[in-house]
């Protein structure tokens, strides 16, 4: 591995590692669930679980750390989520678990490289619950944005990696992670409710 894949991956893991950690915090220490998305979290345990196979399966060691920090976080974070608030329990999981079966059809369909590309494409999809739920929420007092900054870095430093690498299910990967932090953040920039830490 060149000098640049190895920074970037280990850039990424690292921030990775972190970036849920303050989403989780600010769930417990407020209890105020106001502008977070179940169903973003409950696709991220089922979408960084597929990740953790495909990483295993191409041999992606540097990435792994990445995928089993996610699923954990994102399990702690709905776990503390859905029983602040019930209304988004039942579609929440519902979700999941469809996303779940199509992402199993498209691995006994079409193999591993398939499924590489619909992960990718797919983070689009986990990210979009959490704009829409913040982009329609008055109340945005559980959303953190320190989670969304770490997430826009941790997604543009794996996009580096996936561009020194050539790996396209991890450009669109970062691609998506950009995208939506920047929309997260323009939100709470927009709402008044960035200035608070966490």
């Amino acid at each position: 591995m060149s000098v640049v894949e190895v920074l970037s991956a280990l850039v990424a893991t690292t921030l990775s590692g972190v970036m849920m950690l303050p989403q989780v915090v600010r769930l417990v220490r407020t209890r105020a669930p106001a502008g977070v998305s179940a169903t973003w979290l409950g696709f991220g345990v089922v979408l960084n679980s597929g990740w953790v196979a495909y990483c295993v399966e191409m041999g992606l060691w540097l990435v792994l750390p990445l995928q089993v920090s996610l699923v954990a976080q994102q399990a702690v974070a709905l776990r503390v989520l859905l029983p602040l608030d019930r209304a988004q329990q039942r579609p929440a999981l519902i979700r999941a678990g469809a996303l779940a079966v199509v992402c199993a059809v498209v691995f006994a369909s079409a193999g591993w490289m398939v499924l590489g590309v619909v992960l990718g494409v797919s983070y689009g999809v986990q990210l979009g619950p959490a704009v829409v739920r913040a982009w329609r929420s008055s109340d945005l007092s559980g959303v953190s944005p320190a989670t969304w900054g770490l997430s826009g870095a941790e997604s543009a430093v794996w996009g580096v990696f996936g561009w020194a690498v050539a790996d396209g299910p991890i450009l669109v990967y970062a691609v998506s992670g950009v995208l939506a932090s920047v929309l997260i953040l323009v939100r709470l920039g927009t709402s008044g409710q960035a200035s608070r830490i966490g």
